[in-house]
């Protein structure tokens, strides 16, 4: 009886241990399962190309996901040993000039892996820096001011690679395109980034914030308080016929926003160099108001951007006092004006007719204008802001000895770029 009950005991317990197991195995199937790598990214290039040079070593950095993948060991393989060879760890060696495929595979037979294309090239000479024309943008949903294209500038100028890779941190808030074209999805800020296409880590950043479209402020109405009130008085329009002052003038359409920019070709007068420039200055007529930017040479680039010194006058409402006109009885506004001088790179031109410019230019914008051969010269007129229509005349330049000199506007000097449209009034 006793031998009975204890094989009784032994069955039911050998039942309870190999349910036990059979639990076990299926949670630790569906572990394993939940723990294969779902990614693999190489951090370092940044861009999906690395150039090298001829006996070169670089680094390979990669990120595998999720975290608590179970085995995140990579396999490292080259498609062309005899022209740059890969050690278990990653480590690159340039052999010889050509091209090859670096592959990182993931070894959980998870299918996952990421590669980049190395060139081994016998005179290279890596990109040092990135600017771009940009470093901050605004763009608006659903009003048409939702692109703007970043112009990206690689140096030295003998850098063996000049193209660059545009990238967006939040693809969903704003895209960007290979040529640099950014386009507003959602309300949000991003990083747009321009990394030099030799994948040396060369890179220039862009913040772009998306918003809503901006409401149009409707300027508020004070009732007269007696008959001799003025009436109130209109922004001037853009003017499109010539007036009889015998002044060359150009209009400018912009067919789109914050791209369209005009350029201006000039010969410097004998015995004037480019580094004598110490003004610029033009009349601006404009349907809005509008940001002017001024670039030398012939393409918006934020690299030659022309620099200099203004006057900033800041105007302070102290107080009212009643005065007496004309044997009319009104309020006058009191104010306080103060000058301070600031650094500026471009206008502030408001809306309507008659206004002019003038940027004193610093060493900085005097050695842009320097730069290049021969006595050919260009200057970047630039509007910013929404489509803007603007009339551009007495484009003049005043030198450090005082001379002016006014550079003619017509259809062999101003050209317009990024579709921009001039005609010659």
């Amino acid at each position: 009886m006793r031998n009975r009950a204890g094989k009784k005991i032994l069955a039911a317990g050998m039942a309870v241990i190999l349910t036990a197991g059979l639990f076990s195995d299926s949670s630790a199937t569906t572990s394993q399962a939940a723990k294969k790598v779902s990614s693999v990214t190489i951090t370092n290039p940044q861009t999906s190309s690395l150039y090298l040079k001829k006996g070169e070593k670089f680094q390979v950095k990669t990120k595998v996901a999720p975290a608590s993948a179970k085995n995140k060991k990579l396999k490292f393989k080259s498609s062309n040993k005899k022209v740059a060879a890969v050690s278990a760890k990653g480590k690159v060696t340039a052999k010889k000039n050509g091209k090859a495929k670096i592959t990182a595979a993931a070894k959980d037979k998870s299918g996952r892996k990421a590669a980049i294309t190395v060139q081994v090239v016998k005179n290279f000479k890596k990109a040092s820096g990135v600017s771009l024309d940009q470093k901050n943008v605004e763009l608006y949903l659903g009003n048409g001011a939702n692109t703007v294209t970043l112009a990206a500038t690689v140096t030295p100028k003998k850098a063996t690679v000049k193209k660059v890779v545009y990238k967006t941190s939040d693809a969903s808030v704003a895209g960007v395109s290979a040529k640099g074209v950014v386009t507003a999805k959602k309300e949000g800020t991003v990083k747009v980034t321009a990394f030099a296409a030799d994948g040396r880590g060369a890179k220039a950043v862009c913040t772009v914030t998306v918003k809503n479209q901006p409401v149009q402020p409707v300027p508020s109405v004070v009732p007269a308080t007696t008959p001799s009130a003025a009436p109130p008085v209109s922004t001037p329009a853009v003017p499109t016929g010539k007036p009889d002052d015998g002044k060359q003038r150009v209009l400018f359409q912009s067919s789109n926003n914050f791209r369209s920019y005009a350029v201006v070709s000039y010969s410097l007068p004998e015995g004037v160099k480019a580094e004598d420039i110490s003004e610029i200055s033009l009349g601006v007529d404009s349907d809005k108001p509008v940001s002017v930017r001024l670039y030398a040479g012939a393409k918006r680039n934020g690299a030659a951007e022309l620099t200099g010194a203004e006057h900033k006058i800041t105007d302070t409402v102290t107080g009212t006092q009643d005065v007496t006109v004309d044997g009319v009885q009104g309020t006058a506004t009191l104010h306080q004006l103060e000058i301070q001088e600031t650094s500026s790179t471009r206008f502030a031109v408001p809306a309507g007719i008659g206004n002019t410019c003038s940027l004193s230019l610093d060493d900085q914008a005097k050695s842009r204008l320097a730069e290049g051969d021969g006595k050919e010269r260009q200057i970047t007129i630039y509007p910013h802001a929404v489509c803007p229509n603007i009339t551009i005349c007495d484009l003049v330049i005043t030198t450090v000895s005082g001379n002016r000199y006014t550079i003619s506007l017509d259809e062999t000097t101003v050209q317009a770029a990024e579709g921009g449209k001039v005609s010659f009034l």
